[in-house]
């Protein structure tokens, strides 16, 4: 990384699934992002998550997902 970062800490969520057909992943990290924000952050550093769901008949049923990601305040370029 060509700039000097200070690393905050870290947020999680916990949300409902998209269900069938739909990914609720991006939801999730827009949660994370919020958090970083709100807890002096510029940036965040997404870890994964684990998510919760079955197999039905018209397809797999994403039920809850879990997500974590490192919070961190990311310096200017012109600050060394």
């Amino acid at each position: 990384m060509d700039r000097r970062f200070l690393e905050i800490g870290f947020c999680t969520t916990s949300i409902g699934g998209g269900g069938v057909g739909k990914d609720n992943e991006p939801a999730a990290i827009k949660e994370l992002q919020a958090c970083a924000c709100k807890n002096g952050g510029n940036a965040i550093v997404y870890q994964g998550d684990s998510e919760t769901g079955h197999q039905g008949t018209f397809g797999y049923s994403q039920q809850h997902i879990r997500a974590r990601a490192s919070v961190l305040y990311v310096y200017p370029k012109d600050q060394h």
